[in-house]
């Protein structure tokens, strides 16, 4: 993947971030903003090839380029149990799921 200044580029925990130059240095070259949970801006940086640690995979690694539109994907299990799986569009092999919803329709619960 060819990362772009003023490009949007989805994490691997499904987050957001935008590229603002390629201008870090010779280690993490690649300079972007991300927003926390709290709504804050947070400046980060990454390798050339998008990761964030040379210490192996990252949830903060780039694995893709971002679209607004995340797809759901459902699966069936036995008994009954289905589990509701959100992936940001254009997910990668390898990308850890935005968000996990078990339901278990015998009992009307839900769990994360």
């Amino acid at each position: 993947m060819n990362i772009e200044p003023g490009k949007s580029y989805a994490l691997r925990n499904g987050e957001k971030v935008v590229v603002i130059d390629l201008n870090g240095g010779v280690t993490f070259p690649v300079r972007g903003v991300t927003t926390s949970s709290n709504g804050d801006l947070e400046f980060e940086q990454w390798t050339s090839e998008g990761r964030y640690t040379h210490n192996g995979r990252s949830e903060f690694d780039i694995v893709a380029e971002w679209s607004d539109i995340s797809p759901v994907y459902v699966h069936f299990f036995n008994e009954g149990a289905v589990k509701i799986t959100a992936y940001p569009a254009n997910s990668v092999s390898g990308m850890e799921p935005v968000s996990r919803i078990k339901v278990a329709p015998q009992i009307g619960r839900f769990d994360d």
